[in-house]
């Protein structure tokens, strides 16, 4: 009996481990402009489909992300997304996230064509997105092709174009959850020690 359970509980941690998150981007579009190049109400076009695998061949689930889930995601997103804004630490922290995650990537082709009304804002975000690409992609993926564009003079456009296969195992997600949390809990640590040692000087000072 203690020997089903020592397999059974081997099994289990064996699976989870080799946990594999497989994102299936058949078809993913976000656009504001129609066919002569003009401002027009923002359309999301998309057919996702998430699988999980264990062992990394063997598929136990698959869902289809319809409009409901993605406004769900949505909204638990851009919380988020607004709290990084324009700040540099930020944007550094999920880059990093992103690239020690070790995603994989399958035939996939990115395309973004984006004008803002500030030119010189739109060369910032320009050159960041030209540099942070090449930064993410590793030597390993296949069949990546990408294209980025500004759009002068006609206001604030996107037109984002997503298609392939994305892959994510599950024990790099927590590693570098856990890692960033321990970084933080660190640097924390360290203001409170500064903190404490600055006001009792403060405090000796003033009975002198």
């Amino acid at each position: 009996m203690l020997l089903i359970l020592f397999f059974l509980l081997l099994f289990l941690i064996t699976a989870i481990l080799t946990l594999k998150i497989r994102i299936d981007i058949q078809k993913f579009v976000i656009s504001n402009i129609d066919k002569n190049g003009k401002h027009q109400k923002i359309k999301l076009e998309h057919r996702v489909i998430v699988k999980l695998y264990i062992f990394n061949y063997i598929k136990i689930f698959s869902k289809l992300i319809n409009k409901r889930v993605t406004n769900n995601i949505t909204e638990k997103v851009q919380p988020r997304l607004k709290k990084i804004n324009k700040s540099t630490k930020e944007i550094g922290k999920l880059l990093k996230f992103i690239k020690n995650m070790k995603l994989e990537l399958k035939d996939f082709n990115f395309v973004l064509n984006f004008g803002i009304e500030d030119v010189n804002l739109l060369i910032y975000i320009f050159t960041l997105i030209s540099t942070i690409i090449p930064f993410l992609i590793r030597k390993q993926w296949k069949n990546i092709e990408y294209s980025v564009a500004p759009i002068y003079n006609n206001g604030n456009l996107i037109d984002l174009r997503l298609k392939g296969i994305v892959d994510i195992n599950l024990v790099h997600i927590i590693y570098t959850s856990f890692m960033l949390k321990k970084k933080g809990r660190i640097k924390n640590g360290r203001k409170f020690k500064s903190t404490k040692s600055s006001n009792r000087k403060s405090y000796e000072y003033s009975h002198e």
